[in-house]
């Protein structure tokens, strides 16, 4: 662009004057071009982090599922553990 303003004007051999059309169309031709390259790498990305979420779920529900199981067992252990300190005042009175 400053090429084409400040040296080929001083000679008028100038391929694209000062609105610069021809770089404008050159532009928004890369732009076109560049777009739909744009789009496809974000739903690629998508598609990624979406598996992640995914796994992340599945860990954490795999999770809560082995929590509620240990909290289950220690529920019995307690009551277990409660029946034997009764039978064990009882057998002391």
């Amino acid at each position: 662009m400053s090429l084409n303003t400040f040296i080929l004007v001083d000679s008028n051999k100038a391929f694209d004057p000062y609105p610069y059309i021809l770089l404008n169309l050159v532009l928004s031709s890369l732009a076109a071009l560049q777009a739909p390259l744009i789009m496809m790498s974000q739903n690629r990305q998508d598609d990624k982090d979406r598996l992640t979420q995914k796994a992340n779920y599945e860990v954490s529900l795999r999770s809560d599922l082995e929590i509620i199981l240990m909290q289950k067992k220690l529920d019995e252990l307690k009551e277990q553990l409660g029946s034997i300190m009764e039978s064990t005042t009882e057998n002391n009175r």
